[in-house]
């Protein structure tokens, strides 16, 4: 009886609940859309339904703790076989698309002959030695077979942070710096003239870099290059990259050669670093590349400079090297045709040892590199020069030392 009163009140509570929330609905759906606002061909509804890209991560490293080398040619892999030997704590992959190569790589002997090999790859013999010893044995116990008929097993290796495999996207994405030393062969005329350079292989590896690049990598142009490289590297990857990766490409030449090279990358009179001045390099890359090489190379002894400068001075020294060997093929010429004896002259001028029998694998590639630069800039007598210096050291030409 006493509730009886309340109950009109209630009702009256509830109606009016009902009202406000119809009206709130009604208002909702009643909702007017505003003009479409068009803005370089599309409505800002549409971009904004579109999925955005990501922002660039702004995380910069001065630690490198992967690196990756593109390329298991002699002047890549021998980079990382001293520089992970120098950097225990870096983890380094030697990439190429080559499955041939990657073999030779990963066998149980150095593909190439170069003095010092043998003792960055594997350990010392008397190890291997001892252990097919008793391989043979137990072998031979067990079975009751030759011990030749077994192979021995694999050589123990020395270097226990780097690996050699043909997975360049996988190598690439694993690692914070990444080493450019491709092959950057010459191109042939007709007529047997070497004419132009085929980019081919680097523009392949700025394509598989852009395609699995995410944040923030450095890039570090090793191997020979036409100069103007690294702007042209940090060009293409601009364009093809994602949004949410970013870059600092660097040059850092090698200046080895052929009989020494473990011995020119251990002890080189100074290492070269080239960047491009610009707002958005950072000295997070420098730092970078510098402590790979302080790990066993003064401080003082490695010099930073622009890329332009880098690229050149590496172009010139194999350039030089060049016009020396094309220097002495002429004076062998000069001595076939007279009474000269090319050993007595070549000791005059103090060449105990031959300086080379033409050039090497990437001079000519180098000379060509001025021979074109100097065309393109209009100085058609140095381009004209540089043609005559790679002439002499044609295989017709090469004189050598009896």
């Amino acid at each position: 009886m006493l509730m009886m009163p309340l109950i009109p009140f209630l009702l009256i509570l509830t109606g009016i609940t009902l009202f406000l929330s119809r009206r709130r609905y009604t208002a909702v759906g009643a909702r007017v859309a505003p003009p479409r606002v068009v803005v370089k061909g599309n409505t800002f509804s549409e971009i904004a339904e579109k999925p955005q890209p990501k922002a660039v991560e702004s995380r910069k490293t001065d630690n490198v703790r992967s690196a990756c080398v593109i390329g298991a040619g002699p002047s890549g892999v021998l980079t990382a076989l001293v520089l992970a030997g120098q950097n225990p704590h870096v983890q380094f992959h030697v990439v190429d698309g080559d499955e041939r190569r990657i073999a030779a790589w990963n066998s149980d002997r150095a593909p190439i002959g170069e003095p010092g090999v043998e003792e960055l790859l594997f350990k010392q013999d008397a190890v291997l030695v001892d252990s097919i010893k008793s391989h043979r044995k137990l072998q031979q116990t067990d079975q009751g077979a030759l011990p030749g008929h077994f192979p021995p097993p694999p050589r123990p290796r020395k270097l226990l942070n780097i690996n050699f495999s043909t997975n360049v996207l996988g190598g690439i994405a694993a690692a914070d710096l990444i080493f450019l030393s491709v092959d950057i062969p010459a191109i042939t005329s007709t007529e047997g003239q070497q004419h132009d350079l085929d980019l081919s292989n680097l523009d392949t590896a700025i394509r598989a870099i852009a395609q699995v690049s995410r944040g923030y990598k450095i890039i570090v142009q090793r191997g020979a290059a036409p100069c103007g490289t690294v702007p042209y590297i940090k060009k293409m990857l601009k364009e093809t990259a994602s949004p949410s990766a970013s870059f600092d490409v660097l040059s850092n030449p090698e200046f080895i050669f052929p009989g020494t090279m473990i011995h020119n990358l251990l002890y080189p009179p100074c290492v070269i670093i080239g960047h491009i001045f610009s707002e958005d390099s950072s000295p997070e890359a420098l730092t970078a590349l510098k402590r790979l090489y302080t790990s066993w190379i003064p401080e003082d002894r490695i010099v930073t400079m622009d890329a332009w400068s880098a690229e050149l001075g590496k172009i010139a020294t194999h350039a030089l090297l060049a016009q020396q060997i094309s220097a002495v093929n002429s004076l062998g010429l000069i001595c076939k045709s007279t009474k000269a004896d090319f050993n007595h002259v070549t000791r005059i001028l103090g060449m105990t040892q031959p300086v080379g029998l033409g050039l090497g694998a990437s001079t000519p590639m180098e000379v060509l590199c001025l021979e074109n630069m100097a065309k393109e800039i209009g100085l058609h007598n140095v381009s004209e020069y540089w043609s005559r210096v790679l002439g002499m050291n044609g295989p017709q030409q090469v004189v050598q030392k009896s």
